[in-house]
């Protein structure tokens, strides 16, 4: 008691209420004719370890519909009060997807896995079928008939007609303006081991030589050797650069070599065809300097071929207004050229031996092979 007042002291009421919890079963999908799937829930409120025990089951039907999946079990619990709320399940039609065909036919909606035939249209007067072209894998590109298996997405291919007046029978024929990609490379031949009797196993060469043997690039000399220690010669020089020209832009790599006089002749049709060199810009029976190898290579493929990893602008033994420049620090700037020593001097006017061209040849179709410098 004060001056002034009476207190009087009343006991309150703590209402601890349970807490709400939630189980939501969780939507699913299938297709038509297909098991169900696990079917499951999310649980929602609970503090620590408390759990619920709780069922699933879904409505009755296999036809293309929603059906409801719905959750059961206690709804009161010690401290708990839990609300179940349903899900559903999807039952759709095995998905299909369109094919369209330019230059042929084979039009159509397919599943995902089947396989597909589509059929190039008859060539018009003086022009014959070359390949197909699209996003999908098929048996045979050059085939009229092909074949390939469907994805899950709609596609759009396409037949390539030429005029067969610029067709060359010695090797295939690619079209450049549609552009080309590393990943045509593909290893088409097993290097055996011990098959080049002047190859060492512990040569530094020795692995970039069989990467580029194995991606049918190389060819070892006919006698049980691969040459190793001997120039190239650039008639060889410009055969390795026509064929890396050629798989990359979407051809097969091969040429005829038996049609003309010279071997190399077809080599040297291929590049003067495609802006490779000029018709007798090369003596091809002189051997092949490091400067014309990397010109060589530089003019047969682009810039995409050649994504830079390294900053270089200058080398010791090239002189700055060289006109070969260019196309040298191009490569060295991709990691495929790296120097002959290590102030990264290149030799530009001397042979080129088979090693290290085959070196080159394994760090342009494998990029995880190229070498970044140090600053």
């Amino acid at each position: 008691m004060t001056a002034n007042y009476e207190i009087t002291y009343a006991n309150g009421t703590l209402t601890v209420s349970k807490r709400a919890v939630t189980v939501k079963a969780d939507d699913k999908e299938k297709i038509i004719g297909t098991g169900d799937p696990e079917l499951t829930a999310t649980v929602t409120g609970f503090i620590g370890a408390d759990t619920v025990a709780y069922t699933l089951s879904r409505e009755a039907g296999e036809d293309e519909g929603i059906y409801t999946i719905t959750p059961s079990g206690d709804g009161e619990l010690e401290n708990y009060t839990v609300t179940y709320l349903p899900g559903r399940l999807t039952i759709s039609e095995i998905p299909t997807y369109d094919v369209t065909v330019i230059g042929g036919e084979g039009d159509g909606s397919f599943t995902q896995g089947e396989s597909v035939t589509v059929i190039a249209d008859s060539p018009a007067p003086g022009f014959v079928f070359e390949r197909w072209t699209g996003d999908v894998d098929f048996d045979d590109e050059t085939s009229p008939a092909a074949t390939f298996e469907m994805p899950a997405l709609d596609v759009t291919v396409t037949a390539v007609f030429r005029d067969a007046a610029s067709l060359d029978e010695r090797f295939d024929g690619v079209d450049v303006s549609r552009g080309g990609s590393l990943d045509k490379f593909k290893v088409t031949a097993a290097f055996v081991k011990g098959a080049y009797s002047d190859v060492s196993a512990n040569a530094w060469y020795s692995e970039v030589l069989k990467t580029a043997v194995e991606y049918g690039i190389f060819k070892g000399k006919g006698d049980g050797t691969f040459g190793v220690g001997q120039p190239m010669k650039l008639s060889e020089a410009l055969a390795i650069v026509d064929r890396l020209h050629n798989v990359y832009y979407g051809g097969s790599g091969r040429f005829d070599q038996t049609k003309d006089e010279h071997w190399y002749t077809v080599y040297e049709d291929y590049a003067v065809k495609y802006g490779i060199i000029k018709k007798g810009e090369y003596d091809l029976n002189a051997p092949a300097t490091r400067a014309q190898f990397a010109l060589l290579l530089s003019a047969a493929l682009p810039d995409g071929a050649f994504e830079p990893v390294n900053k270089v602008t200058a080398l010791p033994d090239v002189a700055a207004d060289d006109p070969r420049l260019p196309a040298i620090l191009r490569l060295y700037n991709a990691g495929i050229l790296t120097g002959m020593d290590g102030n990264g001097s290149f030799a530009p006017n001397a042979p080129i031996l088979r090693e290290q061209s085959a070196a080159i040849v394994a760090r342009v179709i494998v990029p995880a092979l190229r070498v970044t410098l140090a600053k």
